[in-house]
């Protein structure tokens, strides 16, 4: 029963607790970067931490533009918001204040530990005590993943005395952190630089493959959307959230150590980042400071940082010219098609499209690169509503013009099943002449959120659409569950 319950405490440990400070040389010249928090900022756990860890991939993209950024790393291990608050209140800690008062970037990873020490807690009682939910004697040459599954899921069900006892410890571990965050806040506004931008990490769920474990995995998943929460609500004003939780929840790659397995042996309980995770959180950071990673013109539509950078690394969407986007471009209708086409996956060879006819007067005018695109488009039937088929009629494709709104959405709207689309009005207060027949596919775009439109309720349906506003919608496309064709 010991070997279970160590089994079950190191399932649900940061497993390690050294308190350790590592800080960079000192260089006059530099700007400054604090890193705060627990082991997840200290790169436990990482081969090579000065070129995997987070914190110094972004000195590395801080500095990138002619200003040298410096780390110093006060990120201590196993250390939870507590700690932290004790740390920033340490006045005798000469190196730490001068950083908080003069670095004009501070990130911070707190709260995991938070949640996970109450768990800890609990199944170390159980491992010293030897006892089990329901006092079973366990062969320790059986233990296996579905014992453990059974187990975890019998002492996270409410009514057993280990549970209640747990979201007694939970919920005030939340409480305490509701209390250290409002503190440590006061401490960084009171004696951060005045122009400094400070990032707060959510929490991410480091046990995404135990979800078949699932009162587990659903109280795991309660009280870090409750820290989280408190993060969000505190943010306006202080801080910039950077949604770690949603990077990581979202993220197809493995992106933790952690991971469940039929074979005892082969289960990681380590939930650290790997160099993976660590390169995504990078990413989040960079996304919520409004930079790019590839373009240095998206300042003014730094909205749109992250679906430009994504479609990048899927090769759907390139630059102009000199590590430029030009996001307030507006998109031509050639261009389109051969956006689209990479978005799909769709075929392009002169074999794929050879018996394409197009009902387009001006085919000479469409440039040799967009032209399997366009053709592409139209036997895949994204061009259906527009130019909806009727024996020779032809129609001007205009492949140098902007590409309109009302058109984009028409294509879009082919990429969702019919039997799903909307029966509901448009929200648009600006459809006056746009074809009431085109209403179900605007609604659905929307409900969606594909296509919201602008602030006010209007569409601009014939106004052109700029390459970030075509970004967001094409990384909507493939990241929306109900469209299958793009997986």
């Amino acid at each position: 029963m010991k070997k279970l319950a160590v089994i079950l405490a190191l399932l649900l440990s940061f497993v390690c607790s050294y308190n350790i400070i590592v800080s960079a040389a000192d260089n006059a010249t530099a700007k400054q970067y604090l890193s705060l928090g627990d082991s997840i900022a200290n790169g436990y756990g990482l081969k090579n931490v000065s070129t995997e860890r987070y914190s110094n991939l972004l000195t590395k993209e801080l500095s990138k533009n002619g200003t040298n950024y410096e780390l110093q790393n006060y990120a201590v291990d196993g250390i939870d918001s507590s700690d932290l608050l004790k740390q920033l209140s340490d006045a005798s800690n000469k190196n730490l204040m001068s950083a908080v008062n003069s670095a004009p970037v501070i990130t911070i990873s707190i709260g995991g530990n938070n949640f996970l020490k109450p768990l800890t807690d609990i199944f170390s009682n159980m491992g010293s005590s030897g006892s089990m939910p329901g006092n079973v004697n366990i062969n320790p040459e059986q233990i296996d993943e579905n014992m453990i599954t059974y187990y975890i899921n019998m002492l996270f069900t409410p009514g057993t005395k280990e549970y209640d006892e747990l979201i007694k410890a939970l919920d005030k571990a939340c409480d305490q952190f509701k209390s250290d965050l409002d503190k440590i806040i006061n401490i960084l506004n009171k004696n951060k630089n005045k122009n400094a931008q400070i990032i707060f990490l959510t929490v991410y769920n480091p046990y995404k493959d135990f979800s078949k474990i699932k009162n587990f995995y659903d109280t795991a998943e309660s009280y870090i959307k409750k820290i989280n929460g408190m993060i969000e609500e505190k943010s306006k004003g202080n801080y910039i959230v950077s949604d770690i939780y949603t990077a990581f929840k979202n993220s197809a790659q493995t992106v933790v150590n952690a991971s469940m397995s039929a074979n005892i042996s082969n289960i990681n309980i380590d939930p650290h980042p790997n160099a993976a995770g660590h390169k995504l959180i990078y990413k989040s950071i960079v996304h919520s400071l409004g930079l790019s990673l590839y373009f240095d013109d998206m300042s003014s539509d730094a909205w749109a940082v992250e679906y430009v950078d994504d479609l990048y690394e899927r090769m759907i969407i390139l630059g102009t010219s000199n590590g430029k986007f030009s996001p307030k471009l507006e998109l031509k209708n050639c261009d389109l098609a051969v956006m689209l086409a990479r978005t799909l996956k769709l075929k392009t060879g002169d074999s794929d499209v050879a018996g394409v006819k197009l009902p387009f007067s001006d085919i000479s005018k469409i440039p040799d690169y967009a032209l399997n695109s366009v053709k592409a488009c139209y036997k895949f039937g994204l061009y259906n509503e527009i130019y909806p088929g009727s024996g020779n009629k032809t129609y001007a494709f205009s492949p140098e013009k902007s590409a309109r709104r009302i058109d984009v959405a028409l294509m879009a709207a082919q990429l969702i099943n019919k039997s799903k689309w909307s029966a509901k009005k448009p929200v648009y207060t600006d459809l006056k002449d746009v074809d009431e027949k085109y209403y179900p596919a605007l609604s659905t775009l929307y409900e969606y959120k594909i296509m919201e439109g602008m602030p006010d309720k209007t569409l601009k349906p014939f106004d052109g659409l700029t390459r970030a506003q075509v970004a967001a919608v094409l990384w909507r496309i493939l990241n929306n569950p109900e469209i299958t064709t793009v997986k």
